[in-house]
């Protein structure tokens, strides 16, 4: 069931959430720490959204992913 959401993702929520599967089960994630990860390794891109921040998007596709029942 799960796999019919991840294929829906965009391709940059594709990347960012298989990152997590290095994770151990029931691993605790961090909203801010996850979102530094993928921001360090480039994968996520600056938005052209006036004033929106790196940081800001790390933030939303967490957000996102939650609600797909990802975690």
């Amino acid at each position: 069931m799960q796999f019919k959401y991840y294929i829906c993702l965009p391709n940059p929520l594709q990347i960012c959430f298989a990152l997590c599967l290095i994770f151990p089960p029931n691993h605790m994630f961090n909203t801010d720490d996850l979102a530094r990860m993928w921001i360090a390794l480039g994968f996520i891109q600056p938005s052209h959204i006036q004033g929106e921040t790196i940081k800001n998007i790390g933030g939303r596709y967490f957000d996102i992913v939650v609600k797909k029942i990802f975690f």
